[in-house]
C-alpha cells in the first residue's frame, strides 16, 4: 500500500474510520455501523472471553512460561496494554502465534476436514 494510506489511517479515530477493502479503498456500500450488529449477544460475547481466560493457558502453558519469563515480551505486553489490549487479546494472540509456529514446523500437518480433530488434538 502506498504511504500515503498509511499516512491517513494513523490520523483515524474510530468515528471517523471509512470502511476500506485489503487494498485501502473505501467501499461506499458499507457504512459504518454504529450498533453491535445483528446477531450480537452480549452475555455470549462475555461467555466466549471468559472461556479464553480460562482455556488458552492450559493450551499453551510452556509458550506462556517462556514469554512471562522474556523481559522484552513483558514489555511488549505492557505496551500493548497501555495502548488499549486487553488481557483477553493478548492471550489470544500469543495463542494464534503458538500455533502458528506449530504448524510452520510440523510437516506431517496436512490439515483437511477429515483429520482436523485429530491435528487439534496433536497441536494443543
Amino acid at each position: 500500500m502506498p504511504s500515503s494510506y498509511w499516512q491517513r489511517a494513523a490520523t483515524l479515530t474510530i468515528d471517523s474510520a471509512p470502511i476500506v477493502d485489503a487494498r485501502g479503498h473505501m467501499n461506499p456500500e458499507l457504512p459504518r455501523r454504529l450498533d453491535a450488529g445483528p446477531g450480537y449477544d452480549r452475555e455470549r460475547a462475555l461467555e466466549l472471553v471468559q472461556a479464553r481466560y480460562q482455556n488458552v493457558p492450559q493450551i499453551i502453558p510452556i509458550t506462556m512460561e517462556r514469554a512471562l519469563g522474556d523481559r522484552q515480551v513483558r514489555r511488549t505486553l505492557s505496551q500493548l496494554r497501555a495502548s488499549g489490549w486487553l488481557d483477553w487479546h493478548l492471550l489470544t494472540a500469543l495463542a494464534n502465534i503458538s500455533i502458528n509456529y506449530r504448524l510452520s514446523t510440523r510437516q506431517d500437518v496436512l490439515w483437511n476436514e477429515a483429520n482436523t480433530d485429530d491435528i487439534s488434538e496433536r497441536l494443543l
